[in-house]
């Protein structure tokens, strides 16, 4: 019994290893990721110093985003189907999710701050 105990839990150490080292490439370790379960539901998303948090909304159609300015500057929420134009401090911008897809966007003030919306089906 000793040895199945002793491979069970080397087996249990290679796999946190592995989980470690193979994390995905150019993905934020640090942040907030929500998974919408329900559908037409409301999703704040906060622009702070540090960019968007959460940066990773799994959502679905029909589903509300509302962008909320909390930096000392003004930002912008900008994609390929999104241009909020200047968000300013305390303001916020809110988009209603109508196609299937990805959303990858970034706020044109600082290039550095990145979100993505993953829209299921």
């Amino acid at each position: 019994m000793k040895p199945f105990l002793i491979g069970f839990i080397a087996l249990g150490i290679l796999l946190v290893g592995f989980l470690a080292i193979f994390q995905p490439l150019n993905t934020p370790t640090t942040g907030k990721v929500i998974v919408g379960l329900k559908e037409n539901i409301s999703y704040t998303i906060e622009i702070n110093e540090n960019g968007f948090y959460p940066y990773l909304i799994y959502t679905k159609l029909g589903d509300k985003i509302i962008f909320i300015n909390k930096s000392p500057y003004p930002q912008t929420v900008t994609s390929e189907t999104i241009g909020s134009g200047l968000i300013m401090p305390e303001e916020n911008y809110t988009i209603i999710i109508t196609q299937n897809k990805t959303i990858n966007y970034f706020s044109l003030i600082n290039e550095s701050f990145k979100g993505e919306i993953i829209v299921l089906d």
